[in-house]
C-alpha cells in the first residue's frame, strides 16, 4: 500500500458523481468523512430510495452512520412481509477493504436497480430493506489513518492504565468473556455491551433506531459482519464447534452459494465456507453468535474478504473494486437465496 492508496478526501467541487459505478471514489480509501460524504451523495442522488441515520455516537462523538436502501412495489405486484438485510462493516479499524466494499455493494446494487426496474438488482429492493453500516467503529478506523495504520480497537477507555480500546467483535453479549488484559488487540472490555459501538449497534439489530416510533415490528432477516482478511464466509458459533447451529445445513447451503456467485465475480477469488469456529480462532462475544443466538436471526454470516496474506490488512487500493465485486455477487446470491427459500413460499 503507498500514499497513493488513499484519498485526501476532498470532495469533487460539486459532490461526488454517483451516477457511475467507475467514480474514482472507489479507486482509493478514504478516511471516515469521505465515506460519510458518499453516502450523503447516494442519499441526495437517490432520495425516494435511500435514507440516511444516525444509530449512535462513540466516545470522541463521532456518529455511527447508516444508509437504508428500499424501492417501493410496483402497482399489482404482491405484497411481502417487511424484510431487512443489514450489512455491517469496519468493526476493526485497519480492516480498511471492508468499509470500502460495503459502500461499493450499495452503490452497486442502487444503479442497477434505478438503471433497469426490472432487473434482479430492482426486484432485490423490494423485496428487502438493504441497511449499511459501512464503518461501526469510527473513532478507530480514523486512528488507523492518522495515527497507526494496525490499530484494531476502538478509542474508549476499557479500564487499563495505559492502554486505550476495546475489541467490539469480542464485546458482544452471547458467551462473552472478560478481558483480562487491556493492552491485547483483542481486548473484550469488562463487560459485554461497554462499547458504545456495540451497544449501538445491538439495539438496532433488536429494537430499531432510538428514534423509530413505534420500535422494531420484524426481525432482521439476514446479517452479514464483513472483515479481512482470509477469503473466508462464515456462520455462527464463533465461540465452540460443540454447539453447532439449529439452521447449519441450510446455512452451510447458502454459504457455498454465496463463495461460488463469489469465486464467478469477475476476477473472483475462492471463498471457504463452514462454522466460525473451524476456519478461525474460537472466539467469544462475536457479532454473528450474537445476531443469531440472541436476535433470533437465522441467517448470520461473517466474511473476512481479500486477500490470503500476501498483503493482508495493507491490501492495495488496485484490488478495492475487485473485491466489490465478489462482495457483490455473494450478498445479491445470498438475498436471493433467502427470498426463494424462506419467504417465496406458496
Amino acid at each position: 500500500m503507498t500514499l497513493r492508496d488513499v484519498a485526501d478526501d476532498d470532495e469533487p467541487e460539486g459532490g461526488w458523481n454517483v451516477s457511475s459505478i467507475n467514480t474514482p471514489f472507489h479507486d482509493a480509501y478514504h478516511k471516515i468523512e469521505g465515506i460519510y460524504a458518499f453516502g450523503d451523495a447516494l442519499k441526495a442522488a437517490f432520495p425516494d430510495i435511500v435514507e440516511e441515520y444516525d444509530i449512535g455516537t462513540t466516545v470522541e462523538g463521532r456518529a455511527i452512520r447508516a444508509w437504508r436502501a428500499h424501492m417501493k412495489e410496483r402497482d399489482g405486484e404482491p405484497e411481502h412481509e417487511e424484510l431487512e438485510f443489514v450489512i455491517q462493516a469496519g468493526q476493526h479499524a485497519r480492516e480498511w477493504v471492508a468499509p470500502s466494499s460495503a459502500i461499493y455493494f450499495l452503490h452497486s446494487l442502487i444503479l442497477d436497480a434505478t438503471t433497469d426496474t426490472n432487473s434482479h438488482a430492482a426486484a432485490l429492493l423490494r423485496h428487502f430493506t438493504f441497511t449499511v453500516v459501512p464503518v461501526l467503529n469510527p473513532d478507530g478506523f480514523e486512528y488507523s489513518h492518522a495515527h497507526s495504520r494496525m490499530w484494531r480497537k476502538n478509542r474508549q477507555d476499557g479500564g487499563g492504565l495505559f492502554c486505550k480500546g476495546i475489541d467490539l467483535n469480542s464485546n458482544w453479549g452471547h458467551k462473552f468473556i472478560a478481558g483480562r488484559t487491556a493492552c491485547s488487540d483483542s481486548y473484550a472490555g469488562r463487560t459485554a455491551f461497554e462499547a458504545l459501538e456495540t451497544k449501538a449497534m445491538a439495539y438496532y439489530l433488536i429494537n430499531g433506531t432510538i428514534t423509530d416510533t413505534p420500535p422494531r415490528d420484524h426481525k432482521v432477516r439476514a446479517f452479514v459482519d464483513l472483515h479481512s482478511y482470509g477469503q473466508l464466509f462464515m456462520f455462527p458459533y464463533a465461540y465452540s464447534c460443540a454447539d453447532f447451529p439449529a439452521d447449519a445445513e441450510n446455512l452451510m447451503e447458502a454459504g457455498l452459494g454465496v463463495a461460488k456467485a463469489m469465486r464467478q465475480a469477475q476476477n473472483g477469488e475462492g471463498y471457504q465456507t463452514g462454522q466460525a469456529c473451524d476456519l478461525t480462532f474460537r472466539s467469544t462475544g462475536e457479532a454473528i453468535d450474537y445476531v443469531y443466538g440472541v436476535g433470533d436471526t437465522r441467517w448470520s454470516y461473517s466474511a473476512e474478504l481479500r486477500d490470503t496474506g500476501t498483503y493482508g490488512f495493507m491490501l492495495p487500493a488496485s484490488l478495492i473494486r475487485p473485491t466489490g465485486d465478489e462482495v457483490n455477487a455473494g450478498l445479491r446470491y445470498l438475498a436471493q437465496f433467502i427470498f426463494e427459500t424462506d419467504i417465496d413460499k406458496p
